[in-house]
């Protein structure tokens, strides 16, 4: 018999269900792993803060291996500009990962092109199917006592299995 429960408490009770059933975020099927992608991962040096006002952003690329049995390599982290033109190309060789590892490409405050509606794109790649990196990217800016500050998950435009 199920105990009386307010009309606002269903729904946190069943939420509370929900994350009971969910299956756990430690646990992967062989079908999310991957030999290769390419990931998509909005960045802005620059936010609109008013009409014709603009407010300049750090913006930090994190690439972290999140495989506790294989390593990934890092093949590509380039920087584009809101029209799609190459401003950055941040790797001169590819970068290994171990398990739990990352790595980090740094667009520093004011310092390069448009920035409002800017991309990364980064390749990785295993010798055998391995869980995908996590890559976000973390902007961070602000003037006199008022920051910004929000993050940015990327999104696979290319996969190999």
């Amino acid at each position: 018999m199920m105990p009386f429960l307010s009309r606002h408490a269903l729904p946190c009770f069943l939420a509370g269900a929900v994350f009971a059933i969910a299956p756990s975020h430690g646990t992967a099927d062989t079908e999310d792993r991957a030999t290769a992608q390419t990931l998509y991962v909005p960045s802005y040096s620059r936010v609109l803060t008013n009409e014709g006002d603009s407010q300049p952003l750090a913006s930090t690329l994190v690439v972290h291996n999140v495989d506790a049995e294989h390593w990934i390599e890092i093949t590509r982290i380039d920087y584009y500009d809101r029209t799609g033109q190459l401003l950055k190309a941040y790797l001169d060789e590819p970068v290994e990962l171990g398990s739990f590892e990352s790595t980090s490409a740094l667009v520093p405050l004011g310092s390069i092109g448009d920035g409002i509606g800017a991309n990364f794109l980064v390749t990785w790649s295993a010798t055998s199917p391995a869980l995908p990196p996590v890559v976000e990217a973390i902007m961070v800016g602000g003037i006199g006592t008022q920051g910004i500050s929000f993050t940015s998950i990327g999104r696979v435009i290319s996969e190999e299995k």
